[in-house]
């Protein structure tokens, strides 16, 4: 049997297009897992975000979060009589959601250590956020953990 132009054209097309259908069946139903919850109550609150970060930035260099080798920890120092009342840390994955952990920090401690283990390496984005005070009080960073 012999097939013409035409016919050959309409069959590369259907070919085509159900290649298309595919993948577009396959892409919306499978979820990027970057989206966080609760994205819109996030937003919201974001001014009061802003004023924390102003607050720990009047603090000067007083935070310094870092990646301590020896230890295979993170260091959390808060600096001399400046000690949270209360607070956590989130560090969060930015490749995948999933390995995102949260930390209660421990109050009237100027330094505080995460324990690394059974973590990834990689880059992290580091979240600090306590009350001091009566003051609300954030800081971010990213730290690349080798």
């Amino acid at each position: 049997m012999r097939f013409n132009w035409g016919t050959g054209i309409v069959v590369a097309m259907i070919v085509f297009m159900s290649f298309i259908v595919t993948l577009v069946v396959i892409m919306s139903g499978s979820g990027d897992g970057l989206e966080e919850s609760g994205y819109y109550e996030k937003g919201n609150r974001h001014d009061e975000k802003l004023e924390a970060m102003q607050n720990a930035a009047k603090l000067g260099a007083a935070l310094e979060i870092k990646w301590l080798q020896t230890a295979r920890s993170v260091s959390i120092d808060f600096g001399t009589g400046n000690a949270p009342d209360s607070g956590n840390v989130l560090l969060k994955r930015p490749s995948d959601l999933r390995l995102d952990f949260d930390q209660s920090l421990r109050p009237g401690m100027d330094s505080q250590v995460v324990s690394w283990e059974g973590r990834q390496s990689g880059l992290w984005n580091v979240e600090c956020s306590w009350h001091q005070q009566g003051r609300r009080y954030f800081k971010a960073q990213q730290l690349l953990i080798p």
